[in-house]
């Protein structure tokens, strides 16, 4: 997105204040946007080094992006760890396919350490 105005950046209780702070921490958010046909990856990069030109997309079309790391058994019965970049949805989605693969008994913690998929099933994190 190329603009040169500088919006306002987003306050707190603001509906894009979180994936603005996201932002700001290093943090990538995915933008899947159907009306406009439009799936993306937004980073500090490119937004052009401004976090606050994230109020230029719409806030329900966001989500934000996490590193987890992921434990569960292979379809060969061995233990396996690896980390998955992307929103909470596409890591249930990613899950599930390994899932239809034979692999079972997953774990997925996010960056803070939370688990957030346990048992066959989201966490509250």
């Amino acid at each position: 997105m190329s603009t040169t105005s500088n919006p306002r950046a987003p306050q707190p209780g603001e509906a894009h204040h979180l994936f603005y702070a996201h932002l700001l921490e290093g943090g990538k958010v995915y933008r899947d946007d159907p009306l406009n046909g439009v799936k993306e990856v937004l980073s500090l990069e490119s937004l052009e080094g401004n976090a606050a030109k994230v109020i230029y997309y719409g806030y329900r079309n966001l989500e934000l992006m996490h590193t987890y790391q992921i434990s569960y058994v292979g379809n060969d019965g061995l233990e396996r760890e690896m980390e998955f970049e992307g929103t909470q949805s596409q890591l249930e989605a990613h899950i599930t396919a390994l899932e239809e693969h034979g692999c079972h008994s997953f774990s997925a913690y996010a960056p803070s350490g939370s688990c957030v998929y346990a048992d066959g099933a989201p966490t509250a994190g």
